[in-house]
């Protein structure tokens, strides 16, 4: 219930409200939790203050001392605003109900329901998220940094405006090639099954052998070529121009629609059959600067301008994660338990490592002596 108040700090944030009772937040939170029991801060209440205090960027529950009860309690239309411990145990209760998962499916179909060409496009890519405690965690590597350090890998899966639909966190700090199927399996269940979906990822996920594999699955694919290869002549370029999403976008491009990516059966299974190829298009982007980017994809519809503006869209999704780990603390750890990792998951053993590392060197020392010695 709000009530007619002067000298109202943050006020302003009052304007979601009509935001918030159009998306149907508190009424996907009610469809599946139901309830928190008869209490003063029930459900409804507790989805609330947490969707106007992340808007005032009071980013953990803890920051809740830092402001007036009172005068917070009279913006989300209460007589004073929830304690820290009350926050927590709110939290605690829904977490015990294990229904995280059914919540995020639920809200990723209102907003499929909504616009399906949001899904036309679908960015893939990892966020690592680093841990501070004492634990003895696996290693990721923090791009930003440049560093290795103990931290749980967080794969998003945003649409084509780069909003998020859902977020899968890997347990061992899985490659994108390991959890890139798993993750499109979930979002299959999401999607109406006349619609064919184009993953977007970075090379983190390059593979020829899955490339294959999510064609035959009934995914297109869009992703950067890895690996060196010879540039190609200036004058195969030609400036492209198009409008995409109201806005003019133009590159030079060389689209060549048939390129071997990689061997799918480097051995001959029967004397008659040789090595079967992956073939896909290609379309490289010549930039100002004279470096060559190399698109693969299986798509032959799109124009060449289309497939080099959607690739580089892949940047909507780094935005955001830059974004909300600066604005509403993304990498935040709500509590500091530690979950157990399952017994028949494979972990990564650092003396193969080492053993790995000595044969990719002697392996490199054999090669450079048979192009010296022939």
């Amino acid at each position: 219930l709000f009530a007619d108040a002067e000298l109202l700090p943050r006020a302003g944030v009052l304007l979601a409200v009509p935001l918030l009772v159009s998306h149907g937040l508190v009424g996907v939170f009610q469809q599946v939790y139901g309830s928190l029991g008869p209490a003063f801060y029930g459900l409804r209440t507790t989805v609330v203050t947490l969707f106007l205090c992340a808007l005032l960027r009071i980013k953990r529950p803890e920051e809740l001392k830092e402001h007036c009860p009172r005068e917070l309690g009279r913006i989300i239309g209460l007589d004073r605003a929830p304690e820290v411990k009350t926050v927590r145990r709110k939290f605690s209760r829904m977490a015990a109900m294990e229904r995280g998962k059914q919540l995020m499916d639920q809200l990723a179909k209102r907003r499929i329901d909504q616009d399906r060409r949001r899904i036309a496009f679908l960015y893939v890519d990892g966020h690592v998220r680093e841990y501070y405690g004492k634990h003895p965690l696996s290693k990721a590597k923090k791009a930003q940094r440049q560093v290795a350090t103990p931290a749980a890998t967080d794969n998003w899966v945003n649409d084509t405006h780069g909003e998020p639909l859902l977020v899968v966190t890997s347990e061992m700090n899985a490659k994108l090639t390991q959890v890139l199927e798993p993750i499109l399996q979930e979002v299959n269940r999401l999607v109406p099954e006349d619609r064919r979906i184009t993953v977007i990822f970075d090379r983190g996920g390059y593979s020829p052998k899955l490339f294959a594999r999510l064609i035959e699955g009934g995914f297109d694919v869009l992703t950067y070529r890895k690996g060196k290869s010879g540039k190609l002549p200036h004058a195969r370029f030609k400036r492209q121009r198009r409008q995409i999403d109201g806005k003019w976008v133009s590159y030079w491009l060389c689209d060549r629609p048939r390129v071997r990516v990689g061997q799918l059966r480097p051995k001959r299974t029967k004397r008659t059959e040789g090595p079967r190829y992956l073939w896909l298009r290609e379309v490289r982007v010549l930039r100002d600067d004279g470096r060559q980017t190399p698109i693969l994809t299986n798509r032959t519809d799109l124009q060449a301008v289309e497939v080099a503006y959607r690739t580089f869209n892949r940047w909507r999704q780094e935005n955001f994660f830059k974004y909300m780990a600066e604005e509403f603390a993304l990498d935040a750890l709500v509590e500091y338990g530690v979950d157990e990792v399952s017994a028949e998951l494979d972990r990564p053993n650092p003396e193969w490592t080492k053993v790995d590392k000595h044969l990719k060197k002697a392996k490199a020392e054999v090669r450079r002596l048979e192009a010296e010695l022939g």
